[in-house]
């Protein structure tokens, strides 16, 4: 999209024709080339003769933009006046992702300048750049059943309500969630916030908290991080890490590994688990995941593990073996169901089945 604004740009620009201009031409046909780095090069000598030249800082400006320097870009433009320097200040945005920013200084290039077509123009393509956006809302309710074998344990079940809102150009979110426990007889509550969120194309990260107010067997409190680092086209590494505080200990858990995304749609993923109690010592495991696409708007997942489980803090290496499909009912409502089986070494096997559904607005 930017290289199509450049592009148009470029064409346009009545500077780009007038001899006398003789620097900022140079840099528009770099530029076209993409060589930045040359263009900026170019207009400096230029401005270090002219300094209180308008159209060299426009220009200079721009191509900063294009470069991706949008730091140095928008000093460039302090103190400029005019519906050309709100356009580019519009154009920063848009390029950052920030469509209320970038909608505002384009309405103040066509105030000032009412037939200023590209102000027009990026009016268009952030009326669009939203509506792409889709829903920024989205509530999750889930409910989950447990039986046991080999056990008297009595049946578990839980119940979550999510709320999440997506924000910068739904590359990040914030979310709140609830959920009740009902298990060993005994109920808890729990209340998590949580944000993720993506730094540019590479890198995605995210953070949580979660409390239990008065726990009798859930983590009083809970700390959880983790990310991906995209290596290739179709590999990541992935990082989680997590620290349970429960009365009688504190368990900290991490997990690496790798996600290789072959086709849109499938991915298959590997992790290595090591489990710290404060109590205890270490424990490590593995689990493996595969997601995929069954047709547009049906996808399953399915997966394997031998890692120790940590269940109102006492840590036992459990065999686990879980499946499950999300639906896509309609553009804006999703149903999911699962099932896991746990088999938590000379303790229980452990039967769970979970649907959740989530409604985006």
């Amino acid at each position: 999209m930017k290289a199509l604004i450049v592009s148009a740009i470029l064409l346009l620009a009545p500077g780009a024709v007038l001899a006398a201009e003789g620097p900022i031409t140079e840099a528009r046909q770099l530029a076209e080339l993409k060589r930045y780095d040359d263009a900026v090069a170019v207009l400096n000598a230029a401005k270090a003769q002219r300094p209180d030249d308008a159209e060299l800082r426009l220009t200079l400006a721009r191509v900063l933009s294009w470069k991706g320097d949008y730091r140095a870009a928008s000093a460039e433009l302090a103190g400029l006046p005019g519906a050309e320097a709100a356009t580019i200040r519009g154009n920063l945005a848009y390029y950052q992702s920030d469509f209320a920013t970038a909608q505002a200084r384009y309405t103040e290039a066509l105030t000032i300048a009412p037939e200023f077509d590209e102000a027009r123009d990026g009016l268009t393509r952030v009326a669009a750049a939203r509506a792409a956006e889709g829903p920024k809302w989205q509530v999750d309710a889930g409910t989950e059943y447990s039986g046991f074998s080999g056990s008297d344990q009595p049946d578990w079940n839980q119940q979550s309500v999510q709320i999440t809102r997506r924000f910068n150009a739904n590359r990040s979110a914030a979310h709140l969630r609830l959920v009740r426990y009902s298990q060993f007889g005994l109920n808890d509550g729990e209340v998590e916030l949580g944000l993720a969120g993506r730094l540019g194309d590479r890198v995605s990260v995210y953070a949580s908290l979660a409390g239990s107010p008065d726990a009798d067997f859930r983590p009083e409190g809970r700390m959880a991080a983790g990310g991906a680092v995209r290596m290739t086209k179709s590999v990541w590494l992935t990082f989680d890490g997590r620290r349970d505080r429960y009365a009688a200990a504190r368990v900290t858990s991490a997990a690496w590994g790798m996600r290789y995304e072959p086709h849109d749609g499938w991915a298959l993923s590997s992790r290595m688990i090591r489990v710290s109690p404060s109590d205890s010592d270490a424990q490590t495991g593995y689990d493996l995941r595969l997601d995929g696409t069954i047709r547009e708007g049906l996808r399953f997942y399915a997966g394997l593990a031998d890692a120790p489980e940590t269940v109102a803090a006492v840590t036992i290496d459990t065999r686990s073996a879980f499946a499950g499909i999300a639906w896509d009912m309609t553009q804006i409502t999703t149903l999911r169901a699962g099932y896991g089986r746990d088999d938590r070494e000379n303790t229980y096997v452990r039967h769970g089945f979970h649907v959740t559904v989530s409604h985006r607005f």
